[in-house]
């Protein structure tokens, strides 16, 4: 980080903190090597984590706090784990409020079935290459 930058970042955070300033974490979870550290350095404007053709370079996990006039979002970059779908979708729930919405890229499609014991349903879906898509939010009260 250059000299200053936290200094300039907290002047920034401390002069956007006014009226509808919004803060956030997001965490870019996915398969290995699909480019989440790539987009993590794209978003905060420079390098803060290896990239590499080699599947599962990112080790430890990553944080980088991206700042703008609007907003102040902690983004995190943990490193691969099979099993992390059901867990983060969870605290990902715990952690949305009304309304909000959360992104899942995964290799197979998520159902309202799957989600109903989060308290999530399926918004919108889609599909890219092998890629499912999908925008979830909170399940709506019939």
């Amino acid at each position: 980080m250059p000299p200053g930058a936290a200094a300039t970042a907290a002047e920034a955070a401390a002069a956007a903190s006014g009226p509808g300033f919004r803060s956030g974490f997001v965490a870019l979870i996915g398969r290995p090597n699909v480019g989440k550290s790539t987009l993590l350095n794209q978003l905060v404007g420079e390098k803060v984590a290896i990239t590499s053709p080699v599947a599962q370079t990112t080790r430890n996990r990553l944080r980088a706090i991206l700042t703008t006039p609007a907003a102040q979002l902690v983004l995190l970059d943990p490193p691969f784990e099979a099993n992390l779908w059901e867990p983060a979708l969870k605290a990902a729930a715990l952690a949305l409020a009304d309304p909000g919405y959360i992104y899942l890229e995964a290799p197979r499609a998520w159902d309202d079935d799957r989600l109903l014991d989060l308290g999530l349903q399926v918004q919108r879906q889609g599909k890219a290459g092998a890629v499912h898509f999908h925008l979830i939010g909170r399940r709506q009260s019939a």
